[in-house]
């Protein structure tokens, strides 16, 4: 097994620097040129600002750890009205959980020299872990900066399209009524985590939370009346995840999917998390035991990007679909001069917001019409057969 793994690891390695890192290059010096007509054309622009996920992000980017770049620009998209760059900070995700660390107040300088560089822009979109960037303070200043930008995470339209993705694959459970579903919520303390346990409990589902802390775990299992845990060894007989966390101590692997897994029950996991909670590899594992969904991803018959094949796949994104939060900026962005638009605090997700962002949709972004794993559409697709029961390993005899 280990040598079988080696030699998947030197695939990988023998791929991003021979395929993926060209193909990189290229696509950052052609879509400038090849986009410039729609950039100048479009009636309302976005700036989304990201960060490297993950060490295969920065190589396949042709880059290290030591050489990123302060910004660099990527992924081009674009709609009837609307045209948004991604600017990719030179931060990794590890680098952005402590704001002491010096990478996480590079990340912020990174992320103003970008604004500044396009001030012509009416939206920013915090996307990935820059949204951990700016505190309350350091954004009001940020503001002051550039008054006539909308800022946004993306959040509110992220909510809902998630709402939408998690309810249809738990209607794919058949014989059971919603109170006798078992749906573990990772992360259920934060900010998605906590509005999936909100309309998971609306919907009569009977939800656990796993969270990493105590008093925050006591807070949601008291508002919502719910069951929650910080000792994932505690968790069984489960039969849904919604997987709101990438954080390292919350990842899935097929190992713990395995012992939760209720008994003669094909696993679900919805995954919105970026980069994704329960990886390939893990989810290659597990041989058909375990259906896997994207979550949070917007859909858009007008949509397009630069590159969409390549792209697509590179960032595990079907044709005419693109995240949530991105297609929050592309709506705010078509209705920038709207005061109801430029009055409301899109970098907090309040019922107003999500009451007004679902009005501006519709008609232009919607739920992607068939769910995706990895980027790839599961049209069709059969759930195979259960997990074995869990027995563990018994102590040798002495």
């Amino acid at each position: 097994m280990s040598n079988l793994n080696s030699l998947k690891k030197a695939g990988e390695a023998i791929y991003d620097r021979s395929i993926a890192m060209p193909i990189s290059k290229i696509y950052q010096v052609t879509a400038p040129h090849f986009t410039k007509s729609r950039e100048r054309e479009a009636k309302g622009r976005i700036l989304s600002l990201s960060n490297f996920r993950n060490d295969r992000d920065v190589v396949q980017c042709g880059y290290t750890r030591s050489t990123l770049p302060n910004v660099f620009y990527w992924l081009r998209a674009w709609d009837k009205e609307t045209f948004l760059k991604i600017a990719g900070l030179g931060v990794h995700t590890d680098d952005l959980y402590n704001p002491r660390e010096q990478a996480y107040k590079d990340g912020q300088e990174y992320a103003v020299e970008a604004i500044s560089a396009n001030s012509n822009y009416d939206v920013v979109n915090f996307g990935a872990m820059t949204k951990r960037l700016f505190s309350k303070k350091a954004l009001a200043e940020l503001r002051q900066k550039f008054p006539e930008t909308i800022f946004t995470i993306g959040d509110s339209y992220t909510v809902q399209i998630l709402k939408e993705d998690v309810l249809r694959e738990l209607s794919n459970i058949k014989g059971r009524a919603n109170s006798d579903v078992n749906v573990l919520v990772t992360g259920a303390s934060g900010f998605l985590g906590e509005q999936s346990v909100s309309f998971l409990v609306e919907a009569g589902y009977n939800v656990i939370g796993l969270c990493t802390d105590t008093e925050r775990a006591a807070k949601i299992a008291k508002t919502y009346s719910v069951s929650t845990t910080t000792d994932k060894s505690k968790i069984s007989n489960i039969d849904a995840i919604v997987a709101c966390t990438h954080a390292y101590e919350s990842r899935l692997t097929m190992e713990f999917l395995r012992k939760i897994t209720r008994n003669k029950t094909v696993m679900r996991v919805i995954d919105p998390a970026e980069p994704s909670a329960f990886s390939r590899k893990e989810y290659a594992k597990c041989k058909g035991n375990v259906v896997r969904i994207d979550a949070g991803n917007a859909h858009s018959q007008n949509l397009e990007k630069f590159g969409e094949v390549i792209i697509g796949k590179a960032l595990g994104l079907p044709k005419r679909q693109i995240w949530a939060c991105f297609a929050e900026a592309m709506i705010l962005a078509r209705h920038k001069d709207d005061e109801r638009v430029r009055a409301m605090n899109w970098m907090k997700v309040s019922p107003e917001s999500l009451s007004l962002i679902a009005e501006l949709a519709e008609g232009v972004f919607s739920q992607p019409p068939v769910p995706s794993s990895f980027g790839e559409e599961r049209r069709g697709a059969r759930y195979k057969t259960p997990f074995t029961p869990y027995r563990p390993m018994r102590p040798a005899q002495t």
